[in-house]
């Protein structure tokens, strides 16, 4: 079974969640759960099962994924937490909407998405 992980942007967010398929499971950073419940209860897409978890992301996007904090102290807390959870959690076929520094991602979480 697919798992997407959303861990980018707002705009990105809103749109991975109208585009992906309803079999798909999702995962997305707590930080996106305000925008999801202001676009559904404002009738902008449709409520569907998302599984939200604090993976420490305080900005706009998973500090990896950005130039400004990409080696900061938080990037690897970041990074440890979605470890935790791939490990606790396992069994499915993930995937990442963020291609640039898959394989960072990869070495660090020591999971291949």
């Amino acid at each position: 079974m697919r798992r997407v992980f959303l861990l980018r942007a707002y705009g990105d967010f809103a749109i991975a969640v109208q585009a992906l398929a309803a079999t798909e499971v999702i995962v997305a950073s707590i930080h996106l759960k305000p925008l999801y419940d202001a676009l559904v209860s404002r009738g902008c897409i449709s409520s569907r099962t998302i599984e939200f978890v604090d993976f420490g992301i305080q900005g706009s996007q998973l500090n990896l994924f950005t130039n400004k904090e990409f080696l900061g102290f938080d990037t690897f807390r970041q990074l440890s937490k979605i470890k935790e959870y791939v490990r606790a959690n396992p069994g499915f076929i993930d995937f990442v909407e963020q291609s640039a520094r898959l394989r960072l991602l990869n070495f660090f979480t020591g999971h291949s998405f």
